[in-house]
């Protein structure tokens, strides 16, 4: 209701300072606003396209026969059960068409019904002499006001370059995907952090690893996977990888291992309870590892489950947004950046 408020004063304020104005929206109480300098556009689908139709004031007349005002009283008698407009119990909108355009409006009307000289029968009669209130007080309801104080000039209200780093923050922040797709936002992440300004990646022997992990008594770790189709196995993939962070050194690491390896190399450190296990859907980690014969023990933190807790909107879990959103750094930007250089090396 505000909004359309605001459209209303607006197109006012816009017709005044001599502009051709035209209100975008699919709510038709705006036809009401229109005249010959402003009209209304109303959008809709058509063959999965959008197309919009246009209203000005001789549009709305030859539709229905009425000044675009009029359809306030229109509104008055049919009312408007969307917008809690009560109107006159039994009158529709061809009722009500029929009767503004016979009447002229409301106030009209009700002055015949008391002279005697509306010329009504039965119900309807009976409906509309019955419920005199209900019909004024659904035409205030349905009038948009024309008269929202605004403060600012002409001048504020032109379309300037939007700050587009603003929007994408904003719409990462709401989770707008989608928009920051449509809008081509991506660009615009200049800012976006290195995962050198992190940490550093530094080359470790898997028995360098074991040794760290039991110093530590903690392990901060992912598994690598690829898809694999074995009937025999709950989660249809097979652990290609393992990385390991340190968070006193800040390093990481990563080793090319395979589940063979894994089950007779690191299924020691896995199944100690007193090693803390820190990572990310160690519910899916946990079956993985099961299905090699390992049995994880010493789960303490799991980052997919901490991040639904700060924000259960927030479904998208997986560690490549999850890095997006908390570190700040676009994981998929940097893999191909990373992978480009390594192919100038051999060039």
């Amino acid at each position: 209701m505000k909004q359309t408020m605001c459209f209303g004063t607006l197109s006012c304020y816009g017709e005044k300072q001599g502009l051709e104005v035209t209100i975008l929206s699919g709510d038709r109480d705006t036809f009401q606003l229109a005249t010959d300098k402003v009209t209304i556009r109303i959008p809709h689908t058509k063959g999965g396209k959008t197309e919009t139709d246009e209203y000005n004031r001789a549009a709305i007349i030859e539709k229905y026969g009425l000044e675009p005002k009029q359809l306030i009283d229109v509104k008055g008698l049919q009312g408007d059960s969307s917008d809690n407009i009560p109107g006159v119990p039994g009158i529709g909108e061809k009722t009500a068409l029929s009767l503004i355009q016979k009447f002229g409006s409301i106030e009209n009307l009700y002055e015949k019904v008391e002279k005697q000289e509306a010329e009504l029968k039965g119900k309807q009669k009976e409906n509309i002499e019955n419920n005199k209130d209900l019909a004024f007080l659904s035409k205030t309801l349905g009038t948009i006001n024309l008269e929202v104080p605004i403060k600012h000039t002409l001048e504020n209200f032109k379309v300037e370059e939007w700050d587009k780093p603003k929007v994408l923050e904003l719409f990462k922040e709401l989770n707008f995907n989608r928009y920051i797709e449509r809008f081509s936002l991506r660009g615009e992440e200049v800012a976006k952090k290195e995962p050198k300004d992190l940490f550093k990646i530094v080359d470790k022997t898997k028995e360098e690893i074991i040794n760290l992990i039991n110093k530590q008594k903690q392990m901060t770790f992912y598994l690598h996977t690829k898809e694999e189709q074995l009937p025999e196995k709950i989660i249809k993939e097979k652990i290609t990888g393992f990385s390991i962070f340190n968070a006193e050194t800040k390093e990481a690491s990563y080793i090319a291992i395979t589940e063979e390896q894994i089950a007779k190399d690191l299924k020691e450190v896995l199944e100690k309870e007193e090693i803390k296990k820190i990572g990310i859907n160690l519910s899916k980690v946990y079956i993985l590892l099961k299905q090699i014969g390992v049995d994880l023990k010493g789960i303490n933190y799991d980052i997919a489950i901490s991040s639904y807790i700060l924000n259960p909107s927030h479904n998208k879990l997986e560690i490549g947004n999850l890095i997006e959103q908390y570190l700040e750094i676009d994981l998929e930007r940097w893999i191909r950046r990373r992978n480009k250089a390594r192919a100038n090396e051999f060039i």
